[in-house]
């Protein structure tokens, strides 16, 4: 293979790295863990897999399957809520994106990087901006537990332990 064959596949690879590069960075800059370098990743990973076996239309439903079980190491699952989801649908989706940049779908590719891009720049629901009293209740913070736990007490400096005794920091031992 001479250098001008390895040269395309290489610009493939470039392509699909900044593409999902590019969709990193709108959750990077939404405040999220996975950012550039992992979406930017997936997408290249993508696409070298499907470069590395040309022909075989298998290699991308492959992609889809594995990219399914990193996103759901991404997926946490709390008491009310799960979190995750959405940077998991991203992964999967910029996948995509390098397999679409293998396949030389160029229009196709950087059409999904657009359109998830503006997908994940829509803002989430009101309700998740906008905590209540009552929410932030639900798991309060440990400074929030000691404010509740003298709320309890009547205000006194009674400090509640784990085994459920109470005692005054300075009338311990009399």
């Amino acid at each position: 293979m001479t250098w001008q064959q390895e040269a395309l596949p290489a610009l493939r690879v470039v392509a699909a790295t900044v593409l999902g590069g590019l969709v990193g960075w709108q959750r990077q800059h939404a405040g999220q863990e996975a950012g550039i370098r992992t979406f930017a990743a997936v997408a290249l990973g993508a696409c070298v897999f499907v470069l590395l076996t040309p022909g075989d239309t298998h290699t991308a439903g492959q992609v889809a399957s594995g990219i399914g079980f990193l996103g759901a190491g991404v997926i946490i699952r709390g008491r009310v809520h799960v979190h995750g989801l959405t940077t998991a649908a991203a992964l999967w989706a910029t996948a995509s994106i390098g397999a679409a940049i293998a396949f030389e779908r160029y229009i196709t590719g950087a059409m999904v990087a657009i359109v998830l891009v503006v997908l994940l720049a829509i803002p989430t629901k009101k309700w998740d901006k906008e905590k209540t009293p009552a929410d932030s209740d639900a798991l309060p913070s440990r400074s929030r537990r000691s404010d509740l736990i003298k709320a309890k007490n009547g205000g006194s400096n009674q400090v509640q332990q784990r085994s459920g005794i109470h005692a005054e920091p300075d009338q311990q031992n009399r």
